[in-house]
């Protein structure tokens, strides 16, 4: 059978000027691995992952999403590159070196995916940067990629076969009568998107006028606005089938952004936060999300910029099963409440905990909704729309339903090696688009929370300024917490 796949699309047409495509993940080994050594354990694992030796094939006048072919032209060697860095190595250096390695395009002929690797000269350390489009994987594919590649997921593979030939590439004729498949889709995509909308809507309107009535101001905010903007006499109101609408308040990190990025890395300790998550009745996502505000809010009043409402955090929520190891996209999108207008971190958990509830409930938007979204629009226009965007700086006039992006990748709490190097943490570096900023991604390995925090420089924030007060955020609750239990 042909490998002949649609392609993702979601991401693909938001390269533009900001370089929203690819994400990264920096794996730290407690010493050193040649290059010859990674690319011998990478060839020898490439073939459990077909895609990466798929490029991109583009349908007539870019009317339909791309597809992923067999690259004829795949050569190991150029998606493999090695760095050295010479005299004292620290965090803030070893993030520079990286930041700008992300800063860099991903070159669309080929597949998609690089492989970078450090020497850390002082410390005699290697550190594996792998750099992924989105349309390739989420986080939780890449962490599964990146582990793979390495040989760290896979105690035992099944043995490689005898070369590789790529399927012929597709010829006029396949692609005109693909892209007419995926146009006769369309119409599918929606009558999907309006039933969801027709039976939806109106369960959504009710809930908010209700909901918001109930729900203590400043505590809760839904998807479809915050609480305070609808009125008290609004709760004895009919059920209607509209909403308030999306809204987040202006801040800095809501504007257009260049190629340029600036990256801060750490970690926390996860076990010692049991006791605190059990005597509280909080997640540990819910406690990531309120260091978060903790720490946004700190810097937002440090420029005098923190607004008088809460800010809104997109979430996406992995929907990948357990096991599955396929390429893709599998998440789902919800915003909630950042509850930055609290002072008191206790009553920011809380917060958290109440809108992140009511969030789950009511608002996901689901991994298959987002596909038939992105098939709508043909890529033309897409990519159009981005440059137009880019061109006018739109993202500069026009405010998003949300502020920034805060993610939770869980791993696993086994040690994993990579060419008899263990592997002592994995960071994650995440993507930005414009309109935002700034996203914080936390990736869950061995018994610790790694953090990766990314900003473009345009923006003007420290995202190691960021970390101190995220991580400081995040033992404050945890003590808080322990005296919570005793």
């Amino acid at each position: 059978m042909r490998r002949f796949s649609r392609l993702d699309a979601t991401f693909l047409a938001l390269d533009g000027s900001s370089g929203a495509g690819h994400i990264c993940l920096v794996a730290q080994l407690d010493g050193r691995i040649g290059l010859t050594r990674l690319r011998d354990i990478v060839d020898s694992h490439l073939h459990l992952i077909p895609i990466l030796r798929q490029r991109i094939l583009k349908a007539p006048l870019d009317l339909a999403r791309p597809w992923w072919v067999d690259d004829p032209d795949f050569d190991l060697d150029r998606h493999l590159v090695e760095h050295a860095l010479l005299g004292r190595t620290g965090p803030q250096r070893v993030a520079d070196a990286i930041a700008r390695i992300a800063s860099r395009q991903l070159d669309r002929s080929m597949p998609l995916w690089e492989i970078h690797l450090l020497q850390l000269g002082t410390i005699g350390r290697s550190t594996v940067v792998s750099k992924v489009h989105h349309a390739v994987a989420d986080g939780i594919g890449n962490r599964d990629l990146l582990l793979t590649l390495l040989g760290a997921a896979t105690p035992a593979i099944p043995a490689a076969p005898d070369g590789w030939a790529p399927d012929p590439v597709p010829n006029p004729f396949e692609v005109v009568a693909r892209t007419a498949l995926g146009l006769a889709d369309v119409p599918g995509a929606i009558a999907r998107l309006s039933g969801l909308v027709v039976n939806h809507l109106p369960r959504l309107g009710g809930a908010v006028w209700s909901g918001a009535a109930r729900a203590p101001s400043r505590t809760v905010e839904w998807l479809t606005g915050p609480s305070r903007s609808v009125r008290p006499s609004l709760a004895s109101a009919p059920r209607i089938a509209s909403a308030p609408k999306i809204t987040a308040p202006p801040t800095p990190f809501n504007r257009m952004i260049t190629w340029e990025r600036r990256w801060a890395y750490g970690s926390v300790p996860l076990n010692v936060s049991q006791t605190a998550r059990r005597a509280m009745g909080v997640t540990v996502n819910d406690i990531i999300l309120a260091a978060t505000a903790a720490a946004v809010r700190a810097e937002l009043l440090a420029v005098d910029a923190l607004p008088s409402q809460p800010l809104r955090a997109l979430v996406p929520i992995s929907v990948r099963p357990p096991g599955d190891a396929s390429s893709g996209n599998q998440i789902a999108l919800m915003t909630c409440a950042l509850p930055t207008d609290l002072a008191d971190p206790v009553a920011r958990l809380l917060a958290v905990r109440q809108a992140t509830a009511a969030a789950k409930a009511n608002h996901a938007i689901s991994a298959r909704t987002l596909q038939d979204l992105a098939g709508l629009a043909p890529p033309l226009l897409a990519t159009q729309a981005a440059s137009l965007i880019a061109s006018l700086r739109l993202a500069d006039r026009v405010r998003l339903p949300f502020n920034l992006i805060v993610s939770n990748v869980p791993g696993t709490k086994d040690t994993l090696s990579c060419g008899g190097r263990r592997i002592m943490a994995l960071y994650p570096l995440p993507a930005l688009g414009n309109g935002v900023g700034l996203n914080i991604t936390v990736q869950g390995y061995r018994d610790r929370l790694h953090i990766g925090i990314v900003t473009c420089p345009d923006i003007g924030s420290d995202p190691w300024v960021l970390l101190r007060s995220m991580t400081a955020a995040y033992h404050q609750l945890i003590r808080l917490g322990g005296r919570t239990a005793t």
